[in-house]
């Protein structure tokens, strides 16, 4: 049984490992570190990136491609079907009309970070205006500039494998310089890349959507992986190491101590990383076995600890849920998957039941329902 002082060790040993991975992150980010720069650009290297284009009658694969023309030229290259559009960019995205370099973007990337900003999530984009340039007649008439102006923020929850996970969002809306409304969606906040386009026209709807990019716009969570799952294993080796070796503790101590902080450390990795930043390439099916491996092996220790098994009901509940609401009722398994946080509440009170005295019965069938109860 443990103490209540070791429980609060044991809690304070999540925040720190939590803290160590955001801090590297944010570090990452502040000291401008290759892992995650603050200002990626979408033409200095070969970037790739592919959408679903919706032109009102059939669905086709488009790709946005930089192309390194040399080390002073840039060339953004859009493909779909059997069209083919090319034209000269500088490396932060604006269209060159002739040799003159103009301040206008293309719809599908727009430098939205302020030099020495530190990332444009330190910035207030709503209300901000862009000049948008259509080359190749996407939103309309070929050829033509709009205005672009960011309206809102939001949580983009994307499916798409290429995508990762939840992406911090804008919305805004696109014009003519008559101030129609032409379009409107969604770009990434921290790099301006388009994720989602509706674009209304007398043909009816029209839209765009992201499905993969070789481009950075997943940088702070891959910067992250590394950490959370370096502190994930390292803290449960050195809690071992020191409650064996240092403080000499008999070894079913050790083991229930440890086995709670490599515990918090799955949840640290599972429920406040993966169900939020990388759940899209495991998909629907792939997070709930997830979630039941864990919870299977909770309930495990539940039962060798003699604890009962109510106290995974939280991790039951939370994949019976979602499977509920993408079942039964159709809706996407994001953000439920992420809101419901089983896991975690499964593994706090798993670590409040350590520290409760579990009366046996004297009957043998009695011991059996009290172990799995």
């Amino acid at each position: 049984m443990l103490t209540t002082k070791r429980r609060l060790m044991i809690l304070l040993l999540l925040v720190i490992m939590g803290g160590i991975t955001v801090s590297s992150i944010v570090a990452a980010r502040v000291f401008n570190l290759g892992s995650n720069a603050q200002d990626p650009l979408y033409f200095d290297s070969s970037t790739n990136s592919r959408f679903f284009y919706n032109n009102g009658t059939k669905l086709l694969d488009l790709y946005f491609n930089s192309v390194l023309l040399n080390t002073t030229h840039y060339q953004a290259e859009i493909l779909y079907g059997s069209n083919i559009f090319r034209f000269n960019v500088t490396p932060d995205g604006r269209y060159i009309d002739g040799g003159r370099v103009t301040n206008n973007y293309s719809i599908f990337w727009v430098h939205i970070i302020v030099a020495g900003s530190g990332g444009s999530e330190t910035i207030q984009n709503v209300g901000r205006n862009f000049s948008i340039f259509d080359t190749i007649g996407i939103l309309g008439t070929p050829n033509t500039e709009y205005k672009l102006t960011i309206t809102d923020t939001y949580v983009y929850w994307p499916e798409e494998a290429g995508l990762q996970g939840a992406q911090f969002s804008l919305i805004f809306e696109v014009r003519s310089l008559s101030d129609v409304l032409v379009a409107s969606g969604e770009m990434d906040m921290t790099c301006g890349m388009l994720f989602h386009l509706e674009i209304g026209t007398s043909d009816g709807l029209k839209t765009l959507k992201l499905v993969g990019t070789t481009y950075d716009i997943s940088r702070n969570r891959l910067s992250g992986i590394p950490w959370i799952i370096g502190v994930c294993i390292a803290t449960p080796c050195i809690v071992f190491l020191y409650s064996h070796y240092r403080k000499k503790e008999q070894m079913p101590l050790t083991i229930e101590t440890t086995f709670f902080v490599a515990a918090a450390g799955s949840v640290l990795l599972v429920d406040f990383f993966i169900d939020i930043w990388m759940y899209a390439p495991l998909g629907f099916a792939g997070n709930l076995l997830l979630h039941a491996g864990v919870v299977g092996i909770f309930a495990a220790f539940c039962l060798w600890k003699q604890y009962g098994l109510k106290w995974v009901i939280p991790g039951i509940l939370e994949i019976a849920y979602v499977g509920v609401m993408v079942l039964a009722t159709g809706d996407s398994y994001v953000p439920h998957l992420t809101a419901f946080m089983g896991l975690t509440v499964t593994w706090l009170v798993m670590l409040y039941a350590s520290g409760v005295p579990h009366p046996q019965s004297k009957s043998k069938l009695g011991k059996l329902v009290s172990n799995v109860v």
